[in-house]
């Protein structure tokens, strides 16, 4: 029973990562369209490094959870590096997130 709860709180919690990475697509793909209005190229390389690192973290973490579940046996491929990229891309994703992509300029009243 218990192992029935935690693999389903793994399976959503990998399904939530899922729909944030297709956010996150979309995202970069208004602002490819607007890229020729008024958005500077930094929002754009920090959306495209944003949008592969996560992809890459949710690559990385399903990988770990296959190794940990013993579903995909591999000598070279341990859940130590797997738990080291998911920390690396994870990383990388709140610095293109909040150093490398502007802020919104909001207006005040």
């Amino acid at each position: 029973m218990n192992s029935l709860i935690s693999n389903a709180v793994v399976a959503l919690f990998i399904s939530s990562l899922f729909y944030i990475l297709i956010r996150q697509v979309k995202q970069t793909v208004s602002i490819q369209k607007k890229r020729k209005l008024d958005i500077s190229k930094r929002s754009l390389i920090g959306s495209y490094l944003a949008t592969f690192s996560m992809a890459g973290f949710l690559l990385a973490f399903i990988l770990n959870v296959l190794i940990f579940l013993q579903l995909f046996p591999s000598t070279n491929l341990t859940s130590n590096n797997t738990a080291i990229a998911c920390f690396l891309l994870l990383l990388v994703l709140l610095i293109s997130k909040y150093r490398i992509t502007p802020k919104e300029k909001t207006a005040v009243l």
